[in-house]
């Protein structure tokens, strides 16, 4: 039997474990002893990671729609609406799904490649390039994130590309990348058994982050203060020494009032402040506004419990921030995310061991994909595709004339194929007739496309509407 190390595929914390591949079949999984992030461990599905990379229900070969009258592979059917749950042909209510002989039949790769690169360029030619859009994967590599969005910007030459962090972390990128520079965490999973307080806000972290959670009650065992901000008793708030059950959207009054009191009792690191900082003046008349007995009557949190938290996160020198999609997943996400930063900065809680501002994203890849620029207004690294220099660097590397203006949105794609603007995507990783909102709209949509590309692992509600599907690769199947 080998053992080939890899990374769990399921959520964000990126937990080391090893496949045990015999005769060419994956016959389980263990933890990786030493490995910083789960310490020799594995939440259950970790331990089960292994199990769908055999399911027999893997899409294996192409598969390209049958025209209902016709039976082309090569027209362009009207598609009906499949109903919630299962559609004709794939067996109900069941999770997964095998295709229907009577809709798909297989292809060859070549004859699957050649039709897609057809039908793309028809559209385009017709339409022009801002007539097809993209849409990327959080569950796919960094290699792979990076080559959708050069195909996207480069080959088809338009700037509509997305993928999920625009319903769960978008707000994190926007947010930290105007207050630091990046949209990442700030410091290392590693340094939080060694930190002394613990804020964590919009963030259920053992149940979401299982390993991360466990690293927090690490360092709650080792004597750190957890401060729990969040609307419900959830599992870790059990364990807080503190939690702010503030009402749902109040996250930055909240904050603010934190912020308040440790201005008000000098509680300011006032040469971080001069030396890394800037606007402090009018960040300052605008906190002032929310005293902790005025927040009270807005967060239903009590003045007290607000004064002592930020005594406590202010005066630790070891202190660490997290935050998940409590906070960022609201039209205000991008506001909650700077009122974080904000009380970092202002007890210089950044830029050193065990501090500093922490977002536990989601997918296990939505970091690396917002990374590799599969967004619709940055390159890789995010930088910005409206400036000049930028696109002209770009430009001159891929040899291609680079589109100047942002692109669409993942919602505002769907919105573009009701207005008739729209007229093909191309989906890879995504299901977002399931998770995407306004799941109606959003497969009135699908159904009105001239031209639906799926990629995917097994056949999904999206798929129902494809014209053509790809069959893709598990995390055991490819490096990157």
């Amino acid at each position: 039997m080998n053992k080939v190390p890899t990374i769990c595929p399921y959520c964000g914390c990126g937990c080391g474990l090893y496949l045990h591949v015999e005769e060419g079949n994956i016959i389980g999984v263990s933890p990786i002893r030493h490995h910083p992030v789960n310490k020799g461990t594995l939440c259950v599905k970790g331990w089960n990671s292994f199990e769908f990379i055999q399911h027999p229900e893997r899409l294996k070969r192409p598969l390209i729609r049958i025209a209902p009258k016709e039976r082309s592979a090569f027209s362009t059917p009207s598609l009906p609406l499949p109903p919630r749950g299962g559609g004709q042909g794939w067996g109900g209510d069941s999770e997964l799904r095998t295709p229907n002989s009577e809709l798909f039949r297989e292809v060859s790769w070549d004859e699957a490649l050649d039709y897609i690169a057809e039908r793309l360029g028809e559209i385009k030619d017709n339409y022009g390039p801002d007539s097809i859009g993209i849409m990327s994967s959080a569950k796919c590599t960094n290699e792979e994130n990076y080559l959708m969005m050069k195909f996207a910007k480069a080959v088809i030459g338009t700037n509509n590309i997305d993928h999920c962090a625009r319903l769960c972390h978008s707000s994190t990128v926007g947010g930290l990348a105007g207050a630091f520079g990046s949209g990442a965490m700030t410091n290392s999973i590693s340094e939080i058994v060694n930190a002394r307080v613990l804020f964590v806000i919009g963030s259920n972290t053992t149940e979401q982050h299982p390993m991360i959670g466990m690293h927090m009650l690490d360092a709650v065992d080792k004597g750190a203060i957890l401060i729990i901000a969040d609307p419900r008793r959830t599992q870790i708030s059990e364990f807080a020494h503190i939690h702010l059950r503030q009402k749902c959207g109040t996250d930055v009054v909240l904050l603010n009032s934190m912020m308040n009191v440790i201005i008000n009792e000098g509680l300011v690191d006032i040469p971080f402040i001069k030396r890394r900082t800037e606007n402090f003046d009018a960040f300052e008349k605008i906190v002032m506004r929310y005293p902790p007995e005025v927040a009270e009557k807005i967060t239903g949190v009590p003045a007290q419990d607000i004064k002592k938290a930020a005594r406590i996160y202010a005066t630790e020198k070891r202190a660490m921030l997290f935050y998940s999609m409590g906070i960022t997943q609201h039209i205000t996400g991008v506001d909650n995310v700077h009122s974080c930063a904000n009380l970092c900065m202002l007890t210089a809680h950044i830029g050193q061991p065990m501090t500093g501002l922490n977002p536990l994203r989601g997918q296990n890849n939505v970091q690396g994909a917002c990374d590799m620029g599969a967004l619709p207004d940055v390159y890789s690294g995010y930088q910005n595709v409206s400036e000049p220099a930028i696109r002209k660097k770009f430009e001159q590397t891929w040899k291609k004339r680079l589109p100047a203006r942002p692109g669409l949105t993942l919602t505002e794609m769907f919105d573009s194929i009701l207005k008739g603007q729209i007229k093909a995507l191309y989906i890879m990783g995504e299901n977002p007739a399931i998770s995407d909102p306004d799941a109606s709209q959003v497969r009135e949509a699908l159904g009105k496309l001239k031209f639906l590309v799926i990629q995917d692992i097994f056949m999904s509600d999206t798929a129902e509407f494809a014209h053509i599907i790809l069959p893709a690769v598990t995390f055991a199947e490819k490096d990157g």
